[in-house]
């Protein structure tokens, strides 16, 4: 399996850090749990179900015919490559840091494998705030997140709140009446980012950043060396890089090649991190919101932000000072 290759190379290599601006696709950890008021209807659709099955079984008594000959064999354990790739991820973040993005869904529970995050691993699951110093809108939360940082944001609309982009051209085409206090201001904010020019690049050459190098007169090149970037894998790279540099400072003060462990680096960061902060230039400190739920604010703050926010300056400075 690719994963499980990828993080013995990475441990082989001996590197400083380990990021996961995604999810792993493992079929049985990677899904999400359904929300309390959707239960009922599925453990109906759970029933129906289990009637199906026990027809197909009758059938399958009847004679052959119904049984698949390529279906997984009752001797076989297909999730037996998936555990040892659970086992692999939390065994070298012990000795590696490895962040994690939360995810882009607006969950209250985290992607996998930020999900694993735990005390006696170095798992970092990180969610993503915007400079209103609401958590953004598409990024996951819940139990198990370790810290957050700056992004973009996400337009939201359901019960519970309403975040919307005001200054889009479109917003007069619809009526936008939110209940009071159910609308959270939205972040026209984003992360810049190196990029590839051409078609290879993330950036294309639709963004505002395509105008900036290589030159717009050749429109053969697409995107310039920058773009406008996001998401939870934005501020896991945000957090990567601020690791990577607490490794560097680790080294400047004791020397040699030596390195910190992945849990010896997550305790750095969540030390360094706060959830009364503010997203410069933002001025509203970190403010929980209601995305799933009604009166989901007064839930603890570190169900939103985890430590909270990430100081770099703070981080590389508890090593430096060391």
């Amino acid at each position: 399996m690719q994963f499980i290759a990828a993080f013995l190379y990475a441990y082989s290599q001996n590197v400083d850090v380990i990021v996961m601006p995604r999810g792993i696709p493992d079929p049985k950890r990677s899904a999400i749990e359904p929300k309390n008021e959707l239960k009922a209807d599925l453990e109906r659709w759970a029933n129906r179900d289990a009637a199906d099955l026990f027809a197909r079984i009758a059938l399958a008594e009847q004679g052959p015919g119904e049984l698949e000959p390529k279906a997984t064999q009752p001797a076989s354990n297909p999730d037996r490559m998936w555990n040892i790739l659970k086992q692999l991820i939390i065994g070298v973040s012990r000795k590696i840091p490895v962040i994690c993005a939360a995810g882009n869904s607006g969950e209250s529970q985290l992607i996998y494998p930020a999900s694993l995050a735990a005390p006696d691993n170095g798992i970092i699951a990180v969610g993503a705030v915007t400079v209103e110093g609401f958590r953004s809108g598409y990024s996951n939360y819940g139990e198990g997140l370790t810290l957050v940082a700056p992004s973009d944001d996400g337009e939201v609309f359901n019960r519970h709140q309403l975040r919307i982009n005001r200054l889009s051209p479109l917003i007069a085409k619809h009526q936008y009446s939110p209940d009071t206090g159910k609308e959270y201001c939205y972040s026209h904010l984003s992360l810049l980012s190196t990029d590839l020019p051409g078609v290879f690049g993330y950036d294309e050459g639709k963004a505002p950043w395509s105008t900036l190098l290589p030159s717009a007169n050749n429109p053969g090149v697409g995107g310039g060396y920058y773009t406008s970037f996001g998401g939870t894998s934005g501020a896991a790279a945000l957090v990567g890089g601020v690791a990577a540099l607490v490794q560097r400072a680790h080294r400047a003060v004791h020397g040699g090649s030596g390195k910190l462990d992945g849990i010896a680096v997550k305790s750095i960061l969540e030390e360094a991190s706060s959830r009364s902060s503010n997203v410069g230039p933002g001025i509203r400190t970190l403010t929980p919101d209601c995305m799933n739920g009604d009166h989901e604010d007064v839930i603890d703050p570190r169900y939103f932000f985890g430590a909270g926010l990430l100081n770099a300056a703070k981080a590389v400075g508890a090593v430096l000072n060391s």
